[in-house]
């Protein structure tokens, strides 16, 4: 019940965002707040993240999205300070997490489109383009299998299944290379 009241007003929303992300080792929570993400909300999110541990996983998403429309509710200037401090908590731990940066697209386009500043839209990619955003988010994925040759296989299989031809699987790929592939493919 906390954390679906907490869902419901755009500051706490950020804190339950916050807390879904904290780290489990203090020394990392420790780089997180001190990193400026959530360092003013820290007993709440410290609160959150209590409740969450007790949550069964599949309360995750609907917490997130009873969260969305709250987020949405914040100022330009909130969101925007939301927005960096978000970026700031994932990156503090200098690690690159999948489940990180899926948090972080779908807070960034559910809630901060409406946000964004009125621009000349960005030209349509290429398809070079195209294939090679392609292929960084097949890499991430084949990347969550921690077995090198499980997750070159796992590549090859995305390949054949997008129509792409076969390639060796690529580095782990960074978490900007990863956004800007999402957005390549978003302008597709």
């Amino acid at each position: 019940q906390k954390l679906r009241a907490a869902g419901r007003e755009p500051l706490d929303a950020c804190a339950l965002i916050f807390a879904l992300l904290l780290d489990r080792d203090p020394a990392v929570q420790a780089r997180q707040f001190a990193s400026g993400g959530g360092a003013s909300s820290q007993a709440a999110i410290l609160e959150y993240k209590r409740c969450f541990d007790l949550a069964p996983l599949t309360e995750y998403v609907p917490l997130i999205e009873l969260a969305i429309p709250a987020l949405k509710n914040l100022s330009d200037r909130q969101y925007a300070a939301f927005q960096a401090a978000l970026l700031a908590f994932i990156q503090a731990d200098d690690e690159f997490s999948f489940r990180e940066w899926i948090l972080y697209q779908l807070i960034v386009s559910q809630v901060g489109a409406q946000y964004a500043a009125v621009e000349r839209r960005p030209a349509t990619p290429t398809q070079g383009e195209i294939k090679a955003a392609t292929e960084s988010l097949l890499a991430a994925l084949a990347w969550r299998e921690p077995d090198p040759a499980k997750a070159g296989g796992a590549y090859a299989a995305g390949l054949r299944a997008m129509g792409l031809p076969a390639a060796d699987l690529a580095p782990r790929p960074a978490m900007e290379a990863l956004t800007k592939s999402m957005q390549t493919l978003q302008r597709s």
